[in-house]
């Protein structure tokens, strides 16, 4: 079997079964999305077809918009055993692929969700994932959060309070994904806290930021190379600059995409720039941001970089955190 990017497959198999022994369990559940893609379909994984087949659990989306073909199915894996494991690291391999910037320009997704442990009753975690991925907004309908794709939950996780994470995870302990700086994420239970009743419950500003997701990796997915781990920190902060510039009246997706790509490429706080604020305000009724922008010379753009970098504190920028 030949996969790109060899030694990062290895290394996320690796810290796959060190994890495992951390836990004091080989079994884990594979979770693996076929919407775009089918794993299965990939000739590299022509030794474990049958089996996954077999094997595999569907996480059912009771939603008359979802297809039954595109629904995640989960896939017990131990670890211990020499074909499991020779599974796990196929798996590992195709979710480093996937997640290289020139898979993801071309538009094909990540087939693999992640690694769940912690649980040994599959049937009762796909009964809980199907819960928890079909959310109810508050003014009534139904969405399709999009957890098993590791590109949501590297922005959704972190905005989650104790207790919605608990939700998330419900009766597993730990949910690993790898995220879009090349690193191994542990989701884990947060402990201490109940689970709500209820289950996953989102706020006014979560579901804007579900809203917003879409437009936020679409323009991830120009950057010419991904932003360094170093600087994943900041990314809350983009997120921020997008609720922001909403909050102008700007509910276009591509207007958010727009957004979100200045705040990747120029500064999270370019938005708080005297330049950009002159031009929110002076800006003519339902004019694209893309257009708003489009006279900004490279030059100024460099400049309005070099005083965010500034900050704040120097008065450069105008503090506006609504």
């Amino acid at each position: 079997m030949t996969y790109e990017y060899q030694e990062d497959g290895i290394a996320l198999a690796e810290s796959l079964h060190q994890h495992a022994a951390g836990l004091g369990s080989s079994v884990c559940w594979l979770l693996i999305d076929p919407v775009l893609r089918d794993p299965l379909d990939h000739p590299g994984w022509a030794p474990w077809r049958e089996a996954v087949q077999v094997r595999s659990l569907p996480v059912r989306l009771a939603d008359r918009d979802v297809d039954p073909s595109a629904w995640p199915r989960l896939v017990r894996l131990d670890l211990s055993s020499y074909r499991d494991a020779d599974l796990a690291r196929a798996a590992a391999h195709m979710s480093v692929e996937d997640g290289e910037l020139s898979s993801l320009r071309q538009g094909m997704g990540h087939r693999i969700g992640g690694w769940l442990f912690g649980c040994d009753d599959g049937a009762a975690l796909a009964r809980h994932l199907s819960g928890v991925m079909l959310a109810r907004h508050p003014q009534g309908w139904r969405a399709m959060l999009r957890l098993h794709d590791p590109a949501v939950m590297d922005v959704l996780w972190p905005q989650l309070r104790a207790a919605q994470q608990a939700a998330v995870l419900g009766p597993c302990r730990q949910w690993l994904q790898r995220d879009r700086w090349g690193g191994l994420a542990v989701r884990a239970q947060p402990g201490g806290g109940a689970v709500p009743a209820q289950g996953l419950a989102l706020d006014a500003a979560q579901w804007d930021l579900v809203e917003g997701l879409a437009s936020l990796n679409r323009a991830w997915r120009r950057l010419p190379e991904p932003w360094p781990s170093a600087a994943s920190a900041r990314l809350p902060e983009v997120l921020a600059c997008m609720r922001r510039v909403r909050a102008l009246g700007y509910d276009d997706p591509r207007d958010w995409e727009a957004c979100a790509w200045r705040a990747l490429t120029v500064s999270p706080d370019f938005d708080r720039h005297a330049l950009l604020r002159q031009r929110f305000a002076d800006a003519p009724d339902d004019v694209a941001l893309a257009r708003l922008f489009s006279d900004i010379t490279t030059a100024e753009w460099d400049a309005v970089q070099e005083d965010c970098r500034r900050g704040l504190d120097h008065g450069i920028l105008v503090r506006n955190d609504s």
